[in-house]
């Protein structure tokens, strides 16, 4: 929970974008979710209902996770490294044509 929950600070000191603090609030929302149901399994001794609703919260977790990389991945290789977007790269299509 905590490796999480430092990943998502980490890529919002990167780049600000409604999708991605969409996802970050979903992302903490779940990890919290997951540590609390975490807790109740013990408590409880994990009935089988609790350990079924527990491992699709750590497939929403990890799914969640991989749209907000890959969606900080997409917006790095598009943006310049300070983080805004490089409106002068030719698209690669004109480039190809430039080269001929």
């Amino acid at each position: 929970a905590l490796l999480i929950q430092y990943c998502n600070a980490k890529i919002s000191e990167c780049a600000k974008s409604d999708l991605r603090n969409r996802l970050a609030r979903y992302l903490i929302l779940m990890t919290g979710i997951q540590v609390t149901m975490g807790v109740a399994n013990v408590v409880l001794l994990a009935p089988t209902w609790l350990q079924m609703l527990h491992l699709i919260g750590a497939d929403l977790c990890w799914m969640l996770l991989i749209l907000l990389i890959g969606h900080q991945s997409a917006f790095a290789s598009r943006s310049g490294k300070d983080g805004t977007q490089e409106a002068d790269a030719p698209e690669p299509s004109q480039r190809m044509a430039s080269n001929h």
